[in-house]
């Protein structure tokens, strides 16, 4: 906990719920769980295939290369790691330049771990670097996972392009937060408490936070509560960005239509179920949502009609520590998705396979009528065929198989009227 604080400037309280928590529930989901998924999955076999068993194989894909953020990096980097092992391959890590330290020390208790059980050495490597050694690792890997921005999503996947590799973006969002008429809703004086401190960023980053709140002011948005630095040191407050928000604002503003990756928040006043799921889709991220109300029904509704990956209903990032659930999004928010199944599974070549569900006593045999060459009432036979598999009227299915029947115990060679008429 605190080397991804002092990495990343979050709080001890952060690291240890956003990242050791959500780490260890993933450890114990995979022990529990993930095994059975990973296991053979039979499928039926359908009307046609009655003497077949159908099954799914889930084999390991290969070396999975994995590009992470900087804002979890404890989580970011044992999160790929945990899933592409347990799934049989091994990964290669690349850490966001921006967090190298805390990846770096990260990587010497994975280290330790492998050899501790006397697995291979470079099952995991943690490699650092900036968007050449990304590109690298893009182009040699068997598939490739992405959290980051989209922009270097989209680059990632041109690359990823060149040799079809495939790739499972988890990019940006802007989540909507709803909070119906109908919520009992505790009322206190805004950010009371000790709680001052905003949000760790490079100073470039806390600039472009500033333009987007400008941005909203000039075009009529009203700031109504902000944060303050507390007892950080004049050299270090261009790090930080104090809690923002924000009212009146509408999508015309860059803050409603691009991601801030820091503490502000917007807040919009809707006047019907309708207007609050138009408006939340009005976006081009679709990662997630949290609603909110007093009928679990009406919460849930609005939650399914809104375009996105992941919902909690009458909670917040719930779905996150269920880490039996997919996570990903849709849009400019990304595509694919890791934890839960889902994400277990992709890291997985995924076989259909059949085989003879009696060996050796039924075998599949291609009817007589049908074989090459044909026979004359080759036709006839297939749509009897079709007919007596799947036809709706079960008196006309009867009449269709008495007719596939008599056509396969005539003893008409296949092609006979053909040699004849050559005669």
């Amino acid at each position: 906990m605190r080397i991804s604080s002092r990495d990343t400037g979050k709080t001890m309280v952060d690291a240890s719920l956003g990242e050791i928590m959500t780490t260890c529930e993933k450890i114990n989901w995979l022990l529990s769980e993930g095994e059975q998924w990973l296991k053979p999955e039979y499928r039926s076999s359908g009307r046609s295939m009655l003497h077949k068993r159908a099954k799914v194989e889930f084999h390991p894909l290969g070396v999975i290369g994995a590009i992470v953020s900087w804002n979890y990096p404890f989580h970011n980097i044992f999160n790929p790691m945990l899933t592409a092992v347990f799934s049989g391959n091994g990964i290669v890590i690349k850490i966001s330049e921006h967090a190298s330290w805390s990846g770096c020390f990260y990587f010497r208790i994975i280290q330790s771990a492998l050899a501790a059980i006397g697995a291979p050495e470079d099952l995991v490597e943690v490699i650092t670097g900036f968007a050449e050694t990304g590109e690298a690792l893009v182009s040699s890997v068997d598939k490739v996972i992405f959290v980051g921005s989209p922009g270097v999503g989209k680059m990632i996947m041109r690359n990823a392009a060149e040799t079809l590799i495939p790739v499972t973006l988890e990019l940006g969002g802007k989540d909507v937060f709803i909070v119906c008429d109908d919520v009992d809703v505790d009322h206190g004086p805004p950010l009371a408490g000790k709680y001052d401190m905003g949000a760790l960023c490079m100073h470039e980053h806390s600039e472009k936070l500033e333009g987007l709140i400008n941005d909203a002011l000039d075009k009529g948005a009203e700031i109504v509560a902000r944060g303050s630095f507390g007892h950080i040191g004049e050299d270090a407050v261009d790090q930080y960005f104090p809690p923002t928000v924000i009212v009146n604002v509408n999508h015309s503003m860059r803050l409603m239509q691009e991601e801030a990756f820091g503490p502000i928040m917007p807040i919009m006043k809707f006047s019907s179920d309708e207007e609050v799921v138009k408006l939340a889709n009005d976006s081009k991220y679709g990662l997630g949502c949290a609603v909110f109300s007093g009928s679990q029904d009406r919460a849930r509704d609005i939650a399914s009609q809104i375009h996105c990956g992941v919902a909690a209903v009458n909670d917040f990032a719930a779905t996150y520590m269920c880490q039996s659930l997919p996570f990903g999004g849709v849009k400019h928010s990304g595509f694919g998705r890791f934890g839960g199944v889902e994400g277990l599974r992709a890291c997985c070549l995924v076989k259909a396979v059949v085989e003879d569900r009696w060996w050796p006593f039924v075998k599949t045999k291609i009817p007589k009528p049908i074989q090459y060459p044909v026979a004359e009432n080759a036709f006839e036979f297939q749509e009897s065929l079709v007919e007596a598999l799947y036809g709706l009227n079960i008196w006309e299915r009867l009449q269709a198989l008495v007719n596939v029947l008599k056509m396969l115990t005539e003893q008409n060679p296949a092609g006979e009227s053909i040699k004849k008429k050559n005669n």
